[in-house]
């Protein structure tokens, strides 16, 4: 990590980088609240030089109301931004928000879209959301393999919600041929983080 002092001889003189990770920097301090302007005002700067990270984190800090006003527009507008630079994060942000209609008409269609993008970039967030809505036909058509498919990416990164609804499929033979070992084994997996619908199927299973 760049000491303080460095990152502040830099950001003065512009660097987006230095400016972003300064802001994340203040902002983890214990005296965080009274570094709140300064913190928005580098990730302003740093935003308005097109680092996407910054753009991400202004959204956040401008959709939760940090260090300003919640904005909802502002925060989408970042967040494009953000994700038309293919950064993961953002683009399921982006998702979110059309999905809620917060800051932008609501547009399913398109929100389903970008939880696509963020899934295939890797979010784990965007591929269970995404996963859930093939397995429910929420604003796409109902296909348990296509659920199966990103329940299991998201299963493989730990999450715990993604391991429980794989367990389901195989209980079940949803997406997937049924396998009792199998679907044991994810509700153990999601059950060992605390999921508690993972708990109840393993304690009905017996």
């Amino acid at each position: 990590m760049m000491p303080v002092d460095k990152l502040k001889k830099l950001a003065i003189k512009g660097d987006s980088y230095s400016q972003y990770k300064l802001a994340l920097q203040l902002a983890s301090q214990t005296d965080a609240e009274k570094h709140r302007e300064t913190c928005l005002a580098l990730l302003k700067s740093a935003a308005g030089k097109g680092d996407k990270k910054a753009q991400y984190a202004l959204g956040n800090w401008l959709i939760h109301g940090i260090g300003a006003r919640k904005n909802y527009r502002k925060a989408y507008n970042y967040f494009l931004s953000a994700a038309e630079q293919d950064y993961a994060l953002a683009c399921y942000e982006v998702a979110v928000c059309l999905d809620r209609g917060h800051g932008v008409k609501k547009n399913i269609n398109k929100a389903m879209e970008w939880y696509e993008i963020a899934a295939r970039l890797g979010c784990v967030d965007a591929q269970e959301a995404l996963a859930a809505s093939y397995f429910h036909g929420t604003g796409v058509t109902q296909d348990y393999e296509a659920a199966f498919f990103w329940y299991r990416k998201a299963a493989a990164k730990c999450d715990a919600e993604a391991q429980y609804a794989l367990g389901y499929c195989y209980e079940f033979g949803l997406g997937v041929r049924k396998n009792s070992r199998a679907s044991t084994n994810w509700y153990r997996k999601a059950s060992k983080q605390g999921h508690q619908d993972a708990k109840k199927a393993l304690r009905d299973s017996r």
